[in-house]
Order: structure tokens, then sequence, then C-alpha cells
């Protein structure tokens, strides 16, 4: 090596070393004076633009806005922005510049699951739950699915809808079917054919048992608490909820009506051919009254505890155009008294069919 050469030599290190002190000067500087000062080595991530020259304070990574797009089976490219961000629990909401989908990650970066969520909803966490959305055929079609708060998964996100209640979850697939999962134990209790009907107390649902699910069309309709403990057994072909005397009229597979409470307990203590239930106006010591055709044809009115409030008719028929007016028969008389037994027509008629509406009483 010829001195010339040895003398670049010696400069070059020189230069390089006025470089790298320069360089350690300037990342002390931005460190201590530029957007990421003040965060500590504990707060930084691997940035996920490809870029590693640098760690990006996960607080500062977490507000930048970064467009991605998704390609979707019916819509033209949609551009969204990026809705990263960080949890409660000190990890990630992160999005996967890879897979164009979110996923969840811890403090540095580092995936806790795989990207493969479109989004999230994270509004039901006090619950113990996270709902997971896939953009499938979006808008029209997105699929749901449910995580605990550890990132297990509790669904797959396929199915079409998702409601949380205080107790459960009501899970919708797109075949119609429905399933209740219960957060206080962690399983699903049972599955619906079509319909669970949400109430504050309680929930009725259409249940087919899987030896009869290849041959009923039908299921059993039952009522259950919200811990999932059946109030009433699914053995019904048809339940209505009365919700102001707080009461069930419930059909069972042979066309018998009976009368419920809450509890389950029969009020009437017998089945019976047919119930309904009117309210009754103004200020009343019956604010519900039950009409009720017992097993053996005869008919009265009855308070919602199987008190009666009328006499037993043989015949009872509503008056046209009127739900408080029945035309009543008995030993072959008829007149018409209203839903608490007043009488508005005496019963000396052996035929009333020429009473039309309830205008006609005069």
């Amino acid at each position: 090596m010829t001195t010339k050469q040895k003398k670049n030599q010696k400069e070059s290190r020189i230069v390089f070393g006025l470089f790298i002190v320069a360089a350690g000067v300037m990342a002390a500087l931005l460190f201590r004076y530029g957007p990421n000062a003040g965060f500590s080595k504990e707060n930084y991530v691997v940035s996920f633009w490809w870029d590693f020259l640098f760690d990006s304070p996960k607080d500062y990574a977490m507000n930048m806005s970064v467009g991605k797009t998704h390609r979707y089976l019916t819509t033209e490219d949609v551009e969204l922005t990026n809705n990263s961000f960080c949890l409660d629990d000190g990890n990630l909401f992160l999005f996967d510049a890879q897979t164009g989908m979110y996923g969840f990650a811890d403090k540095y970066g580092n995936w806790l699951t795989t990207a493969r969520y479109d989004n999230c909803d994270f509004s039901h966490m006090d619950k113990g739950v996270i709902i997971t959305e896939e953009y499938t055929r979006y808008p029209d079609y997105i699929d749901y699915g449910l995580l605990d708060l550890n990132y297990n998964e509790l669904y797959k996100t396929s199915y079409r809808n998702i409601e949380i209640y205080d107790y459960y979850a009501c899970i919708e697939e797109w075949s119609g079917n429905s399933e209740i999962y219960f957060y206080n134990n962690g399983v699903t209790l049972l599955t619906a054919k079509y319909t669970i009907s949400i109430y504050d107390d309680f929930f009725i649902a259409e249940i087919i048992s899987s030896e009869d699910k290849d041959y009923r069309p039908d299921g059993y309709y039952g009522v259950y608490d919200n811990n999932g403990e059946a109030i009433i057994e699914p053995v019904y072909g048809y339940i209505s909820v009365k919700s102001g005397p707080e009461r069930f009229i419930a059909r069972d597979m042979d066309a018998n009506y009976r009368l419920l409470d809450y509890e389950g307990n029969d009020v009437l203590g017998d089945y019976c051919k047919y119930i309904s239930c009117y309210s009754v106006e103004g200020e009343t010591e019956y604010p519900y009254v039950f009409k009720i055709e017992d097993k053996d044809g005869k008919n009265f009115f009855c308070d919602k505890d199987g008190n009666k409030v009328t006499d037993t008719y043989d015949y009872m028929k509503e008056v046209k155009d009127s739900d408080v007016l029945f035309i009543v028969g008995v030993d072959g008389k008829y007149g018409v008294i209203d839903y608490l037994g007043n009488i508005y027509i005496d019963f000396v008629y052996y035929d009333l069919s020429t009473l039309k509406e309830e205008n006609d009483i005069k």
C-alpha cells in the first residue's frame, strides 16, 4: 500500500468516525427534542411500515393515519383508514400491511393472533367479549365472530349477526338458526331453529332436539332465565308473552292452552281449548282479564290469577267491531255482557244473530 493510499484510508476512517459521532448526536437530539421525545424504551414497537431503520413509539405509531385498500367480491376497491390503537390491557389492535387485515399484538409489536380481521367491535369488553368482523362481500355481507379478552376464539368469524345482552350473546347463523352463548360459564347452552325472543328477565327459544332435527320442521318453544335455566321446558308449539299482567299463554302440541305465570306455574291448573288476553280501559280492579274456553267448552273471564270475574257461559262470541262486548248464552238464552260481566242486554233472547255491530246496542 502506497503512502497516498494509507493517507486516503486514514482520512476515510476519520470521516466515517465523524459520521458515526454525528449520527449519534443527531439521534440523541431527535430522541430528546423530536416527536418521540419522552418515550421510554418499553413503549417502542418495530415499525410496521417495513422501514426498520428506527423504532417507533407505539403511541406515535397508533396515531399515524395510513391508507389501505380491500378488494371485495362485489364492489370496487375501497380505501379505508388505519384504525390501529392501544387497548386498555397494553396490547395493540394492529394493522398488518402484509395481509391488509388487523390482529392483536403485544406492546413490542409481536403478534398474539394472526391478522385476519377487517374490524372489531370493542364496545362490549365490559361483558368480557370482543366482536370480530370480516368483510366477505362488503357492505352487504359482513361475517361476525366472538373473542374473549384473552383473544381466544369463542366463535369463528362466520355468523350473520351477534347481539350482546347482559348475560349472554345471541348468535345468528346465515341459515337462520340462532345460538345463545353464556358468559358466566363460557359454553353454548342451546341452539334455536329460527327465533330467540329476548326480554329483560328471560328469553323464549324455539328448540329442535338433535333426534328431531332430521324430520321435524318446527321446534319446541321454551322459556329460559338469564342464567340459561329453563323456566318453562321446551314442550310447547307456541308461547305468547303478555307483559302487562306478566303471564305466558302457551299452546302444546295437541293445541291445548295453558295460562302460566313468569315462574312457569300453571295459573288455572288445567289445560283449555283457548285463551286470549284483554286490556281493560279506565280505572278498574282488573287492568287485564283473560277470556277462557275451558276443556269442556264453557266460557268465562278471569283475572291474571285465575279468579273468575264473570259467570260461566255455554256460548261466548265477540260483538262485531268490539273487543269489549260479547254475546253470551246459557241454557239456550242469550244476552250481551262486557269483559267484567256487566250486562248490556238481558238473557231473554233465543237468538241474537241479527246483532251485527256494537252500535246496534242501545
